[in-house]
């Protein structure tokens, strides 16, 4: 990895690296990754600016009335290009939750899977959070819902409302969110 000036750093950066993901793989990676990344954040706090997700311009923070429950940042794989996610993206880890299968969205391939049983979230207020989610069990039925994320506060999301939801991706149900 190069720096400013084309010094080359013989070390790869750890600030994106969950503490508990251990990776033997050396970096950059055939695949293009340049370092380990173990986390992604809220797509439609984070907006993109291009492809099929894009917004119609940047969220201002006026616009999140809940900041305490808005989804902000959480887990991944360390060597996916899944940067940004959205409910789409979770949605299909969902439908696919129990697959033993490594070349889909499901949960061997969310990176929910670290801290047995939850996955480390921080809200767009800046607290962090552990959230529950289901347990894999390979080849029995889907769980239907996240135990503590809903996808949206006050619209029909794409997956059924948890109970309790600890916090949310999007506030409707509207490529924006918002």
């Amino acid at each position: 990895m190069s720096r400013p000036g084309g010094t080359v750093l013989n070390i790869t950066p750890k600030v994106f690296a969950c503490p508990s993901e251990k990776v033997t793989d050396s970096f950059p990676r055939a695949n293009g990754i340049q370092f380990q990344a173990s986390y992604r954040v809220n797509l439609y706090l984070f907006r993109a600016s291009g492809g099929s997700a894009k917004s119609a311009g940047p969220l201002r923070a006026s616009l999140v009335p809940t900041t305490t429950q808005t989804l902000m940042l959480t887990e991944k794989t360390y060597d996916s290009w899944d940067f940004q996610t959205s409910a789409t993206d979770l949605n299909s880890m969902l439908v696919n939750w129990n697959s033993t299968s490594t070349s889909q969205k499901d949960y061997l391939t969310s990176g929910f899977g670290r801290h047995m049983g939850s996955s480390v979230a921080t809200a767009a207020d800046g607290h962090s959070v552990s959230l529950k989610l289901a347990s894999y069990q390979p080849g029995a039925p889907n769980p239907t819902t996240f135990i503590d994320l809903g996808d949206t506060r006050y619209d029909t999301g794409l997956w059924p409302q948890p109970t309790k939801p600890n916090l949310y991706l999007r506030e409707k149900n509207t490529n924006d969110g918002f």
